[in-house]
């Protein structure tokens, strides 16, 4: 939550700003609008690339607007019109003030531009002026594939979210090619064959990087999650790694400009490295083992806080830290959008805790958003209980909190 408010703060003080900054914010905004208003993740990725070809079309003044705008951008903004419509007329200006006065910028740059093309009157767009409305953005400037957070273009994907989670702890060229390969999953369908050569292109830079970039680790010694993952294969290492990323850059060094990148594929050969195909039961049992798991904590909190037994709130809130990595990376994108933002709210309130130890006041809305948190964790718990593919047992569940503490306790020793 720290990083929340700090990345709302960089929105609110700054007019030139580094948006990696505060991703954490632009990332927060767009998923609470997706959760309730069913808006697609694809809806994100869309208008982001809508956004960027906009720019592009605007500043390219060797040609006129009419051409292009008919072609390219009335079809791409009719895919998001509808979606972009609701959120406008649905969300208020008391909680995404300034995402939403964005959106109505470019909606009205768009619309204006295409009203002017259709009177065949392209050349009164102005366009220096929507290029400076465009570039003040703070939230939906162009972010490329930073657009929305990873983990929800991998959402549900249980093989391939852990794979993610593990591969931040010794490769940073691989989470990032990870990350390009699923946000170049969402915008391929409305890519134009320029802009995939432009992709083609930097993937291959990327994985050329890869290939040289030192790892710190040669079997799974390296990385302690396999203490906590027992599905991860027993041999990882770097040869593997680096062999995929060679078969990449292989192909791609021999592949038309302008042909498709196959990401499913790329994806499903990284996590072929790390994990054997795993069944719903899997996915499930996590889901399980992962709820009951905060639910207990934030029960067992808030009872320490009341008692003000400050030994037993302490444990709650360093065992609280410890999960929150592999939560927030693999189990949250695993939920539905609606209760992934409450397993948010549950590190937020343990994040408040801690923020207040060893003095901890109960105030009445913290007990409101407890009780409230609490209920839809066990609500989901159980929905998933009733699809019969759940094998994990109560003593599975303890086993893996004295893991996580064993595990903690010698990283802070």
């Amino acid at each position: 939550m720290r990083n929340y408010y700090r990345s709302f703060a960089a929105v609110t003080a700054l007019d030139t700003v580094d948006r990696a900054e505060f991703l954490p914010y632009i990332w927060r905004q767009k998923a609470e609008i997706s959760a309730m208003h069913d808006i697609g993740r694809e809806f994100w990725v869309t208008l982001d690339h809508s956004i960027g070809l906009t720019m592009r079309l605007l500043k390219n003044t060797k040609e006129t607007m009419g051409e292009p705008t008919q072609t390219m951008l009335r079809p791409l903004f009719g895919r998001i019109n509808r979606e972009l419509n609701t959120i406008l007329q649905k969300i208020t200006d008391e909680e995404f003030g300034y995402l939403k006065n964005e959106l109505k910028i470019f909606h009205h740059i768009v619309s204006h531009t295409i009203n002017l093309v259709d009177k065949n009157v392209a050349h009164f767009v102005p366009r220096f002026l929507f290029i400076s409305l465009i570039e003040q953005m703070r939230l939906l400037y162009p972010l490329g594939e930073r657009t929305v957070n990873p983990t929800a273009l991998a959402r549900g994907d249980y093989r391939l979210l852990v794979t993610r989670h593990v591969a931040h702890q010794f490769s940073k060229r691989l989470v990032e090619i990870i990350d390009f390969l699923l946000w170049y999953r969402e915008v391929s369908p409305v890519l134009l064959p320029e802009h995939r050569q432009e992709y083609q292109a930097k993937l291959l830079a990327m994985t050329r990087d890869a290939i040289d970039e030192r790892m710190e680790f040669s079997d799974t010694d390296g990385y302690s999650m396999r203490e906590m993952i027992l599905e991860l294969r027993e041999i990882v290492t770097t040869s593997l790694i680096t062999e995929k990323f060679m078969e990449i850059s292989n192909e791609l060094s021999y592949a038309a400009g302008d042909a498709p990148i196959d990401a499913d594929k790329w994806l499903s050969a990284f996590c072929a490295v790390f994990m054997p195909s795993v069944g719903d039961d899997r996915k499930n049992n996590t889901i399980i083992r992962d709820l009951t798991i905060a639910e207990r904590l934030l029960t067992d909190a808030m009872v320490a806080a009341e008692a003000e037994d400050t030994e037993k709130l302490h444990r709650q809130i360093f065992l609280a830290s410890s999960i929150r990595p592999f939560l927030t990376d693999v189990t949250r994108p695993l939920l539905s959008p609606k209760v992934g933002l409450e397993l948010d709210i549950f590190f937020e309130i343990m994040e408040y805790l801690d923020h207040l130890y060893p003095d901890v006041i109960i105030t009445a809305d913290l007990s409101r958003a407890f009780r409230k948190t609490r209920q839809l964790l066990d609500e989901e718990i159980e929905r998933v209980k009733v699809t019969g593919a759940v094998t994990i047992t109560d003593d599975d569940i303890q086993l893996f909190i004295d893991k996580v503490n064993g595990l903690r306790a010698r990283e802070t020793t």
